[in-house]
C-alpha cells in the first residue's frame, strides 16, 4: 500500500509540475498533458529504483519512455479523438506529427529534475519505513 501511495505522489507531482511548466512556457496547457505527465512519472520512478550507471543513459532511457507515451497519447487524443492538442508536423524528424527529435531531446533534459523528484519521493517514503516514533511524553514512572 505504501508503494501505491509513493507512485500516487509521483503522479500528482508530475501532473501538476508539467502543467505548471507548460503554463509558464507556452501560456496554455491541456488537461490531457497533465494526465500524461501523471502517468509517466511513476514509470520514471520505477526506473530510478535501479538506474543505469551512466547519467547519459538514464536521460536517454527517460526520454525514450516519455516519447513512447507521448506518441501513444498523441495517437489517441490528436488522431483518434481529433482534439489537436499538439502537432509536430511542421518540425523536422517528426513521426506522424506526434513526436519529433527536437522534443525527444528536450525530454532528455527534463528527465533530470523529474528523476531527482522521483528519488526524493522514494527516499521520503523509505525514511519512514521501520522507524518507531518516540513518544512525546515519557511514560509515567512506576511507583516504588
Amino acid at each position: 500500500m505504501k508503494k501505491l501511495a509513493e507512485y500516487a505522489v509521483c503522479a500528482l507531482l508530475g501532473a501538476t509540475g508539467y502543467g505548471a511548466l507548460e503554463l509558464a512556457v507556452r501560456g496554455r496547457t491541456h488537461w490531457s498533458m497533465a494526465l500524461l505527465a501523471g502517468v509517466v512519472m511513476p514509470v520514471l520512478s520505477l526506473i530510478m529504483q535501479r538506474p543505469p550507471r551512466s547519467p547519459f543513459l538514464l536521460c536517454a532511457l527517460g526520454a525514450a519512455v516519455i516519447t513512447a507515451f507521448e506518441f501513444a497519447a498523441g495517437m489517441i487524443v490528436n488522431v483518434a479523438l481529433g482534439w489537436q492538442v499538439w502537432s509536430y508536423a511542421g518540425l523536422p524528424l517528426n513521426y506522424k506529427g506526434q513526436i519529433c527529435a527536437q522534443y525527444a531531446a528536450a525530454w532528455s533534459v527534463l528527465c533530470l529534475p523529474a528523476f531527482a523528484l522521483c528519488r526524493a519521493v522514494h527516499r521520503s517514503f523509505r525514511a519512514g519505513r521501520g522507524r518507531r516514533r518516540r513518544p512525546s511524553v515519557p511514560p509515567p514512572a512506576a511507583d516504588r
